[in-house]
């Protein structure tokens, strides 16, 4: 038997920890160590495993766990099979478990107190002689394994205790801890949160690499310290330290350990996954190992086991992923293999098929279908596209062509880059491509905020572009080239050129019969009459477009055209109450990617509210918005930020914070005026000059002053500051009932509600809403738990009594197809 003398009542050495896991382990893992002190409980596994990559911590917990539990246990025994094969392995454990005694009840004591336990120390090799461990514990039901290995153990009556990467928290604590013991004192400022906060991130939560990074700021700066972590090969050079014998190891050597016990098929597969800058799929796996590996599918397990590929299931379709310290100690071993331009090579092929052919099914107006093809692959397809664009620019081209419709839902700069240096460096041997990317090109940048200033370029571009289209003459790219074209005109101010576009696209639509291009053609010809001030004729069109989209099945088509009528002025729209409802439209807009439509579904509820005169729920909008809209550059997107923030502040009497945000904005604010519906220009207007007489024309014109010397992030931070306050502020009362009461359930809560109190069931609701039945459930459960009942008629009851309701049966119909 051994006793250790670590086996202390708070879990921890009694002297310094020898190794730098030691510690680093027992920051956040509270509920790993709750979990495996059940697990060691009486009545608790048989069999209990301790798994994780090398270096994140094992052996601490288990320390600490012993610490507290061992004294549950007649006796505790120790087995280290460090160094064996997998045959002296199990004839080792065999063997000591032959000669463990089988516990007899003796002085009375309870049979808890006779069970004994038997700690395996690098346990990995016996794992995968695939032998039952529950065979020793059925033998002797006295004897409890805790085993400590990096495969996970696999047998009938096995508990796991995972232990994956530190959280934010717990990790910014060990890093502070560890700078503080090399008397380095780290200050709470923004910067040093988010140096600490990339330096985590960057070596994965890994607990010994925080831990020996923070080790190098004696030497290395805090701000170039993140800088070298964010190079994985750098990384992996730094992130060492000497052991108590005084040898070098760290995050390298644990890697080369785990590297080397997988088969040489295995080490081949993690060298070839190096090319990969993100996550990927079972079929990526296949595409870059084609022709050199008989099958990777052993291999991918045997690098699944030593925690040297990461699984994610959350997107819904299995994904792996290396850390970026794993991919770049795969990296150097795959660059002088000589394979490295091989497997680049079968990446760009995988990725370039995925792109095709997502981008013939948005040529098709099927968005559902090209997000379905392209997944969660963009960004891996993008990086793909970089590394294409030496070794074949015309291929390149294609590929960044195709990821064009995603980028757009995106806003993602760094394809348009990409395709500007394409578009003017490649061969251009491929004309679809080209005409392709001029498109996108166009599109892209007409609505980004530097739009007007390109517009002469943009111009050039969009002309281009049509030529070739009109001159390759198929029909679904021309449909879509013609939707470009009319996205770049609106964005640069060339409504009439838009106008010509839309109709062009209707008449070729209608020549195919292609009933979603219609739909959204029609919907789009609506958007030019309201810019025109033709209401009638706009409500008209985008109604037509939108039953069209409706027949079709056409999400996005509904969502457009649902978010034009809600747009119009209500007097022009008929049937609006039947109209899907603006929450379900922002919900289409979110799953699709498309940001810019998300952006004016979000302004558009947030003008909703402030017609309500509600400025709180005006306030989480626009807070809403912002938070999606992040530090994208979408054109006059902070501007109608601002703007519906001078409306809430109007409609809660602080007058001079509006009066500051209008300055912030008052240049920019002014030519917006002319394209948005003479209603709001009208009404913020008469907004600004409520201000003005409220405060006065000298304070008026002194708080214009200061928000004219805000920068555009002093303007941001200002507006998320009293939105903020706003939003979290106590609701004030109204006649009617408390304006508490009304906030207490979300606008789709209430909508849902309703319909239930008319005795619709889910699946009625859902169809109602235009949302899915398990959306229902969760809105049902919520309401449920805000209104402190257990069914459908106490939420009735209770609504009715608090005002959230009226009698049963008495709310409309929030939503239904237009007819």
């Amino acid at each position: 038997m051994i006793v250790e003398p670590w086996l202390e009542d708070d879990g921890l050495p009694e002297a310094g920890p020898s190794r730098t896991e030691t510690t680093a382990t027992l920051l956040g893992r509270a509920a790993e160590l709750q979990a495996l002190l059940r697990l060691l409980q009486p009545g608790g596994a048989a069999v209990a495993n301790v798994s994780g990559p090398r270096g994140i911590g094992k052996s601490a917990l288990i320390r600490a766990a012993l610490g507290r539990a061992a004294s549950s246990f007649h006796d505790v025994q120790r087995l280290d099979l460090t160094g064996d094969t997998a045959s002296s392995a199990l004839s080792r454990l065999r063997h000591h478990a032959s000669r463990l005694p089988v516990p007899l009840r003796r002085d009375g004591a309870p049979w808890e107190r006779q069970r004994m336990l038997l700690l395996l120390d690098h346990a990995d090799v016996l794992v995968r002689t695939g032998y039952d461990l529950t065979d020793l514990t059925a033998r002797n039901s006295a004897l409890v394994l805790l085993v400590e290995s990096l495969p996970h153990v696999r047998g009938t009556g096995t508990a796991l205790v995972q232990l994956g990467p530190l959280d934010r928290a717990a990790g910014h604590e060990l890093f502070r801890r560890t700078a503080e013991s090399a008397a380095i004192t780290l200050g709470s400022d923004p910067e040093t949160t988010a140096s600490i906060d990339r330096i985590c991130s960057a070596v994965d939560g890994n607990p010994l690499a925080i831990e020996l990074a923070a080790r190098r700021l004696p030497f290395v700066p805090l701000a170039h310290l993140a800088d070298v972590l964010e190079a994985p090969e750098r990384a992996l050079a730094i992130l060492t330290a000497p052991d108590a014998s005084g040898a070098v190891t760290g995050v390298k050597a644990n890697l080369t350990d785990s590297q080397r016990a997988a088969s040489a098929e295995a080490q081949q597969l993690l060298d070839l996954l190096s090319v990969f800058s993100g996550s990927f799929t079972l079929e990526a796996i296949e595409a870059v190992s084609a022709g050199r590996l008989s099958s990777c599918y052993d291999a991918l397990g045997e690098l699944l086991d030593e925690c040297l590929v990461e699984l994610d299931e959350s997107a819904g379709q299995a994904r792996y992923r290396l850390s970026n310290l794993v991919r770049g100690f795969a990296s150097e071993r795959l660059t002088p293999s000589g394979a490295l331009s091989d497997a680049r090579a079968r990446r760009a092929a995988h990725y370039s098929d995925i792109a095709r052919r997502s981008a013939v099914a948005f040529d098709d107006a099927d968005d559902d279908l090209a997000r379905e093809i392209l997944g969660e692959d963009y960004r891996e397809a993008v990086a793909a596209a970089r590394d294409l664009v030496e070794a074949d620019a015309d291929a390149a081209l294609r590929l960044v062509a195709d990821l064009g419709w995603a980028a757009d839902q995106r806003r993602d700069g760094a394809v348009v880059e990409l395709l500007e240096n394409l578009t003017y460096t490649s061969p251009t041997g491929d004309v679809a491509a080209r005409r392709d990317a001029l498109l996108w090109l166009a599109q892209l940048a007409g609505w980004s905020s530097l739009g007007a200033d390109r517009s002469a370029f943009i111009a050039e571009q969009l002309e281009e572009g049509m030529r070739l289209a009109h001159r390759l003459s198929e029909p679904l790219p021309l449909l879509r080239a013609l939707r470009s074209q009319y996205i770049a005109d609106v964005g640069i101010g060339a409504i009439g050129a838009a106008w010509e576009s839309c109709r062009e696209g209707v008449r070729q639509a209608t020549e195919i019969g292609h009933t979603r291009w219609l739909g959204r053609f029609e919907i789009m010809l609506g958007a030019m009459s309201a810019v025109h001030r033709d209401y009638a004729e706009a409500a008209r069109l985008a109604a037509a477009g939108l039953n069209r989209a409706i027949r079709a099945g056409d999400r996005p088509g509904i969502a457009i055209g649902s978010l034009a009528l809600h747009a119009m002025p209500p007097e022009h729209v008929e049937n609006r109450a039947e109209l899907p409802p603006l929450e379900a439209v922002l919900e289409i807009f979110r799953a699709q990617g498309d940001l810019a439509n998300e952006m004016h579904t979000l302004a558009t509820l947030a003008q909703e509210a402030i017609d309500r005169d509600d400025p709180r729920r005006a306030a989480a909008w626009v807070l809403t918005r912002q938070e999606r809209l992040g530090g994208g550059d979408l054109l006059n997107g902070l501007t109608i930020s601002v703007m519906l923030g001078v409306h809430v502040g109007r409609l809660r009497g602080d007058h001079a914070e509006a009066a500051s945000l209008h300055g912030a904005v008052a240049a920019h604010a002014e030519p917006l005026m002319a394209i948005i519906s003479p209603r709001h220009s009208a009404q913020y207007r008469d907004g600004i000059d409520t201000l003005r007489a409220s405060l006065g024309g000298a304070v008026f014109d002194a708080q214009v002053a200061r928000g004219l010397l805000l920068s555009r992030d002093e303007t941001l931070g200002e507006l998320v500051s009293y939105l903020r306050g706003v939003a979290d502020a106590a609701p004030r009362p109204t006649s009617q009932r408390r304006e508490a009461d009304r906030g207490v359930l979300t606008p789709r809560e209430e909508q849902v509600l309703v319909l239930m109190a008319d005795g619709l069931r889910n699946k009625e609701i859902a169809g109602t809403l235009w949302i899915t039945p398990k959306s229902v459930m969760h809105h049902t459960v919520s309401i449920y738990r805000k209104l402190g009942v257990r069914g459908r008629t106490e939420a009735v009851t209770a609504a009715v009594r608090s005002g959230l309701l009226p009698v049963p049966g008495a709310g409309e119909r929030a939503a239904g197809p237009l007819t």
